[in-house]
Order: C-alpha cells, then structure tokens, then sequence
C-alpha cells in the first residue's frame, strides 16, 4: 500500500457530509458472505454522463448492521477478537460503466483519536494492496481500526477496542490529481459507548452509594 496524504484540512474533512445528495440507503456490496447492502451513508453523482456512488458506514462485527442516526453509528466498546473492536467500517465506490479507478482518486478519511472533533484525521489515498487495485470500477472493503496495516498511517494512534468516544469516517471522490472540486463526498461517525457494568456490579455500585449518602447524614445528625 502506498499512503499519499493530501491536506485537505479539519474543515474540509468535516465537510465530507455537506454533499447535496447524501443520504442513508442502501447500495450494491457484494464482499464476502455476511456482509449487506444496507445503512450505508451514500453520495452520488454524475460526471459527465458517468454515475458515481460512494458509501460508507460502521456495522458490529459479526453480528450485523447498525441502524444509524443520521450518519452516526452507535456501537459499543469491546473486542470481537483481541485486539479488534467489534465494529467494522465498510465501504463501497462504484464509479461507474465508463471510467475505473485509474481515471479518479479515492480518499478515505480516518480517526483515530476519541476526542469528539478532533483534527488527528488521516485523509490518504486508496491505493494499493489491501485496497485497490488497477483498472477497478467498484471496490468493497470491510476493515477495522485494530488491522496492523493502520499504523503507516500520518496521525495514527495506538487503537484500544475498549475506550469509548467518537471516531470519523469518510471517502472522497476527486478527478485524477486534482485535490479540491470533489466529485462526491460521504462522512460518517461511529458513537462509541462504555461497556456496560453487569447489573449485579451496578447493584453494587448503586448499594455502595447508599450506604455513603447514609453514612453523611448520620455524620451531620446532631449530638
């Protein structure tokens, strides 16, 4: 994989969901077994009579889609396996019956940092092993963030499947070596929350704090 950033900016990669046709709907995907066409946050467009569409989305691992809010996906914190979370980002680019991928350039925008709103995005381009290769019309990917592979990446953070927070996702189709003027653009978020305590600790938790409350009242009582 050859990594080829472009510096289009916090502001450029926060408007990734700004597109006039971006919606939620479902798309063709036809990687691998298990793997839908549905919940994807879509855009496409028309290039001089050729279609374009992109999508993207986040989906539980192994389970199955997450019905997003908008463009946020809300998952949970955890492993699937050690060390990956147990949510994937799939994508899909179709550009098209009458051009491939060497006619654009493909740009997937990636966190890693939890902070909501953070500018540690890595926008680079799709090209190469795993991703592309030459002469595609469509690519399909499912990846997730705890993959070795990540990790050449400008702004990457150590992943950890357990810390809750917010990442962002996003593709961005512009003409071949062009880096403003975008052909379509679609942007996501995946929501991620703690792990959950099992209810016997959150009893506990809950009884813990009861006996505290108590044990200032009874401090505060008069003699």
């Amino acid at each position: 994989m050859r990594i080829t950033s472009i510096l289009l900016g916090t502001a450029t990669a926060l408007a990734l969901g700004t597109a006039a046709h971006a919606s939620t709907l479902d798309i063709p995907f036809s990687i691998g077994s298990g793997n839908s066409n549905e919940q994807f946050t879509i855009d496409r467009n028309n290039d001089a009579g050729n279609d374009i569409e992109i999508g993207i989305k986040a989906k539980n691992r192994f389970v199955g889609d997450i019905t997003p809010v908008g463009n946020v996906y809300n998952t949970q914190a955890g492993e699937s396996d050690p060390g990956l979370a147990i949510w994937n980002i799939d994508w899909s680019v179709d550009l098209g019956a009458g051009k491939t991928i060497d006619d654009y350039d493909v740009y997937l925008t990636v966190d890693f940092n939890t902070a909501a709103g953070n500018s540690d995005v890595s926008t680079f381009l799709l090209d190469g092993t795993p991703f592309l290769e030459a002469g595609q019309q469509i690519n399909q990917q499912s990846q997730n963030l705890g993959f070795g592979f990540w990790a050449v990446l400008p702004n990457y953070q150590p992943f950890d499947p357990f810390a809750p927070g917010e990442y962002e996702i996003g593709l961005t189709v512009f003409d071949q070596g062009a880096t403003t003027g975008a052909l379509a653009r679609a942007q996501a978020f995946v929501n991620v929350a703690p792990i959950p305590l099992p209810p016997s600790l959150a009893l506990g938790a809950l009884g813990l704090g009861a006996l505290a409350f108590a044990g200032r009242r009874a401090r505060r009582k008069p003699a």
